[in-house]
């Protein structure tokens, strides 16, 4: 029924219940020809009031806007693309406000248990004010000392009065928000106003009125500030100008102890419907001149239209200076070293568990309760429960580096505790299954009462340090929960154990009966989608038909919600989305219905559609503990691609709701029950998917789908024949789906057998391509061959392909392009390819390949094989394009004036090591080298002479050859002496081919300066060495003793002239 005019001005002027107009729906995403929709940047700032803390959104225009509370946790989104400036309230929330967490479209509240949330437009701002929970210390806004208002004359008539906002109560369900048309218009009392709201005003104006003479009088002595506000201070409010904007709660005066006590509980106060008392009215007057705005003053409280009502309330509401809190320190607690515990909250309960017969004393008791509030010991014999009632700040259980076990407040920053891993398996006996929770440091387990209901908790206990299990599933028999340490099982079978083994804790299960996995019958779901025969299913959807045909227009909406329902259930995602769609525009009321978005994005996922069904299963308006809604995000959540990780996430909610997913009908299971044991068994989750596909009905397993499934969980227990012989009857069916994927995982098992190679596999992969075309499993499919044909070191398959696949997939390209340069690359440098036909490759590409170590690398490889054919010009020239794009081109620059002096170029050589600085040590001595051959070939000898002996032994060979060329022999035998002894190894080592040709030149370069000593220390040092071997008759000959003066020396002669019997013997032989 409809309010009358009056209650509601009085609701409005009084702060009683809100009354908000509908927000149209989100606008849909714009088409791809659209233009770029800009966010709207919207300042939010915090602030602190007395008895609440308080959010505000400086919106340009009132905004449209919805809000969901969930318990404690509070989701705002606005109906247009907005930027909000979070960077203040995110780092210092307000009071009553735990965090701030942006989300798309909006942001999400935390908020402290027991506060309570009102919302309200003020003018264009949205004003969040978060209260103080029943009975906490009443928090206080930061004190500061207004400035004297300026001494005038009281006015002879009172100023015009503002309506007062309208405030919702507290705790309300979820609203939605639209902007008004117009913002009222400033007026007098009652002008225009029935008489009996008239009277309102007038009441309401007097009780104002007399609040501001409270305020006038002395103030008391300021209350001590609350604790959460010794932390810091949050920025209040600016004070708002005044206009036409209609003032928010914190420009009115505080209300009197009645309406103060009616808006603590949140219920509208209790207002008597008598005639009140007329209030004397001063004689018109004419309108005094409106006064010029002044501008705010910083910090200063909202003004009260000058009066000295301002003032005297600026200062009451000054706080006594005080120090910031420390912040608080974790509680040891008296249990020895590794004592296993557990500790979960249930309920409003915190229980601490631990493995210890000796409860805590009187006094650790006492420190317990001055901590946490009142702490009980629960009888259980043989350990030591304790029970914390009525948790508000619950605290958190953590283990010590010690080994202890230690309380962290809620606000200490406690740290992570290991996650437990659960997981379904088969159990060490045959045919006995089991959930088992993987934990380190597994203790005993034992029973405790339920704080939430009649029951028995399974605790089990574990030592530090001290893994917990995070999330929560539901299954028939019993319900695992959240816990900070230890694994904590709600039983609702007596035939449910919890036992300790090596691996952590089991829970032993059964495939059919009582400890089936089956799903909890206390989930609640969204939808109706039972297990029912395809006759009853089809029955459904033809009443639904007909009781749409026969309601009027306007009442469709619902009953084609139950028609698009039904049409789900039968597997016909196309036709339920559509539906769906139709019911939302015929009647938008739905728009915001969960139910309605749901049906929408599961008619989504159902029809192939995954980014439709990803948009509106994210939609925050779903309640998220609802188990269907778990159910579909997850499946939606899964990329279903070979060769792609799946999102853990997503994994871990198929795990705990896939229950549910057995239970819908067969329809249903046969498109999603494959995809989620595909996808479980391809991350490590065989066992959980083999009991998803355990005992289903025979003409359900016998599906190509279940096969493949079962084919990918054969795979991942390691039973490769089998899942080959799957892999290959799948591979010659009709299903094009599951033909591609059995291609490809035939190709990935055999080459991770061993039975093919890189090149076959890849091969293969390519080859079952046209399977399955355009999507993003063809890219990942192509880009994997590509790899592996890379792997193979066939560079030119993969660089043919990758071009294709880069033609195919533009959007792709940045990937493509790094895969399509590096195999350019390995093409370049593979052995196989002549150097001629690298080189002019790499002239080709050289602008196009990306600069970098690979470039550098594959030019010096090519222009060495260019070096190779002796086209050191060729080479060098190659070199000198590559050091133009090279980040260090110094040893690209070096190995150019190596090839120039080769190629006779001494001046292009000094160039090329003038044009880039040597910058490692190692190349000091190659530098020096290739510049004193590049002196020498420059005519520059004395230059060169220079470098090469500031080379010392490195450079004596160099310089040997440098002073024969000059006929300097006794130089060159010194410096190639010096160069023999650097490199010769000692005796008794054997000398090879290089070492001996080293020595005969030694001696050539004496006998020729005449130098007998060098011969005969030479001859002395390395004719045994020698004796024997190659070039031994020649060494003999050149350092043979010279004859005395007038004698033949006829053992010589004979030496040499088989010497030249050999010689002329060689050199026939090479004719």
């Amino acid at each position: 029924m409809p309010r009358s005019a009056s209650t509601l001005a009085l609701a409005l002027l009084l702060g009683g219940g809100a009354l908000l107009p509908a927000a149209p729906p989100l606008r849909a995403a714009a088409g791809p020809g659209a233009p770029a929709v800009v966010p709207l940047a919207v300042p939010v700032r915090a602030g602190v009031h007395p008895g609440m803390g308080r959010v505000v959104f400086d919106w340009p225009e009132a905004p449209g806007y919805s809000l969901v509370q969930e318990g404690e946790m509070v989701d705002l989104r606005f109906g247009t693309v907005v930027r909000l400036g979070l960077g203040g309230v995110v780092a210092k929330p307000p009071p009553n406000v735990l965090r701030v967490e942006p989300v798309p479209g909006g942001l999400r509240l935390h908020l402290r248990p027991g506060a309570r949330l009102r919302h309200y437009l003020l003018g264009p701002r949205l004003v969040l004010d978060v209260l103080d929970p029943p009975g906490a210390s009443p928090t206080l806004p930061p004190r500061r000392v207004a400035e004297p208002a300026p001494s005038q004359p009281a006015p002879s008539q009172p100023a015009p009065s503002q309506p007062a906002v309208s405030q919702p109560a507290a705790s309300q369900p979820a609203v939605s928000q639209a902007a008004p048309s117009a913002g009222p218009a400033r007026a007098e009392p009652g002008a225009g106003a029935p008489p009996a709201l008239a009277r309102r005003e007038e009441a309401a104006l007097a009780a104002i009125a007399a609040l501001a003479r409270q305020a006038e009088a002395p103030a008391a002595p300021a209350p001590v500030p609350h604790p959460a506000m010794a932390a810091g201070d949050a920025a209040s409010l600016p004070a708002e100008a005044p206009g036409p904007s209609v003032p928010g709660p914190s420009a009115m005066p505080s209300p009197s102890p009645p309406l103060a006590a009616a808006s603590a509980t949140g219920a509208a106060p209790a207002i008597s419907l008598a005639a009140p008392q007329p209030v004397p009215q001063p004689a018109p007057q004419a309108e005094p001149p409106r006064p010029q705005p002044v501008p705010p003053r910083p910090l200063a409280p909202a003004s009260l239209g000058g009066s000295p009502t301002a003032d005297a309330l600026a200062r009451a509401a000054a706080p006594l200076p005080r120090a910031a809190a420390p912040r608080p320190a974790p509680l040891a607690l008296p249990f020895p070293a590794g004592t296993a515990a557990a500790a979960l909250l249930r309920g409003d309960s915190l229980l601490l568990a631990f493995d210890s017969p000796q409860p805590p004393d009187a006094a650790t008791l006492r420190r317990l309760a001055a901590a946490l509030g009142p702490v009980e010991v629960m009888e259980v014999p043989g350990s030591t429960v304790l029970r914390q009632r009525k948790v508000r700040h619950p605290a958190q259980l953590r283990a010590t580096p010690e080994g202890g076990w230690a309380l962290w407040p809620e606000d200490a920053g406690a740290p992570a505790a290991p996650a437990v891993q659960a997981r379904h398996e088969a159990g060490p006996a045959e045919g006995q299954p089991r959930l088992l929770l993987r934990a380190e440091g597994a203790g005993r387990v034992i029973a405790v009462p339920d704080p939430a209901g009649d029951g028995l908790l399974l605790l089990g206990l574990v030592a530090p340090p001290g893994a917990a299990l995070h999330g929560a599933q539901q299954h028939a028999p019993f319900d695992l929960l959240p816990t900070q340490a230890g694994v904590a099982l709600a039983v609702r079978s007596d035939l449910v154990t919890l036992r300790s083994v090596p691996e952590g804790f089991a829970v032993p299960l059964a495939r059919g009966g009582a400890l089936a996995l089956q799903p909890a019958p206390a989930g609640e779901t969204l939808l109706a989608l039972p297990d029912e025969p395809v006759s009853a299913l089809l029955a459904r959807r033809h009443a639904a038909f007909n009781a749409v045909a026969a309601a009027p227009s306007l009442a469709r909406g619902p009953l084609r919600l139950a028609l698009a329902e039904s049409l789900l259930a039968l597997g016909l995602g196309v036709e339920a989305q559509a539906l769906t769609t139709l019911a939302v525009t015929e009647d938008p009321r739905l728009a915001s219905e969960p139910r309605a978005i749901l049906l929408s994005g599961a008619g989504a996922l159902l029809a192939g559609r995954a980014e439709e069904a990803a948009a509106a299963l994210e939609d925050a308006r779903l309640p998220a503990a609802q188990q269907d809604v778990r159910l579909w995000r997850a499946l939606a959540g899964l990329r279903d691609d070979e060769l792609a990780p799946e999102s853990e996430a997503a994994l871990r909610e198929v795990e705990a709701t896939a229950p549910l997913l057995r239970a819908w009908p067969e329809a249903l299971r046969r498109r999603l029950l494959p995809l989620a044991a595909r996808s479980l068994a391809g991350q490590g989750r065989a066992d959980t998917a083999a009991a998803l596909l355990r005992d289903l009905p025979d003409g359900e397993a016998a599906t190509p789908g279940i096969a493949y499934a079962r084919a990918r969980i054969a795979e991942a227990q390691g039973d490769h024949t089998a899942a080959l012989a799957a892999y290959g009857s799948l591979a010659e069916g009709r299903d094009r789906d599951l033909r591609a994927r059995a291609i490809g995982r035939m190709a990935e098992l055999r080459l991770a057998a061993g039975e093919t190679d890189p090149a076959g596999a890849a091969a293969a992969l390519a080859a079952g391509i046209a399977a399955w075309r355009g999507d993003e499993r063809e890219l990942s499919r192509r880009l994997r061959a590509a790899a592996l044909y890379r792997e193979a070191g066939q560079a030119e398959a993969a660089l043919e392909l990758l071009e294709e696949t880069l033609a195919l997939f533009p959007d792709a390209a940045p990937q493509i392009a790094a895969l399509r340069d590096a195999a350019a690359m390995q093409r370049l440098v593979q052995p196989g390819l002549p150097a001629l036909e690298a080189a002019q490759r790499l002239e080709a590409e050289m602008q196009t390949l990306p600069a970098g170590p690979a470039l550098d690398a594959a030019a010096l490889r090519v222009a060495d094989g260019l070096a190779g054919l002796d086209l050191h010009a060729q080479g060098a020239a190659l070199l000198r394009q590559a050091a133009l794009r090279s980040a260090q081109p110094a040893p690209l620059r070096l190995r150019e004036a190596e090839l120039l002096v080769s190629a006779g170029e001494g001046a292009g050589a000094l160039a090329a090591l003038r044009a880039a600085p040597g910058e490692e040590e190692e190349d000091d001595v190659r530098r020096e080298m290739t510049e004193a051959r590049a002196l020498a070939l420059s005519g520059d000898a004395a230059g060169a002479e220079a470098a090469l002996r500031g080379l010392g032994a490195a450079g004596a060979a160099r310089l040997a050859t440098l002073l024969a060329e000059r006929k300097d022999w006794t130089g060159a035998a010194a410096a190639l002496a010096r160069h023999a002894a650097a490199s010769l190894p000692a005796a008794p080592a054997p000398l090879d081919e290089a070492q001996r040709r080293l020595l005969l030149r030694l001696a050539a370069y004496q006998a020729l300066a005449g130098d007998e000593a060098g011969l005969a220390a030479l001859r002395a040092s390395y004719g045994p060495r020698l004796a024997g071997g190659p070039l031994a008759e020649a060494f003999s000959a050149l350092a043979a003793e010279a004859p005395r003066p007038g004698l033949p020396d006829l053992d010589r002669l004979r030496r040499e002239v088989a010497m030249g019997q050999a010689l002329s013997e060689q050199l026939r032989s090479l004719r």
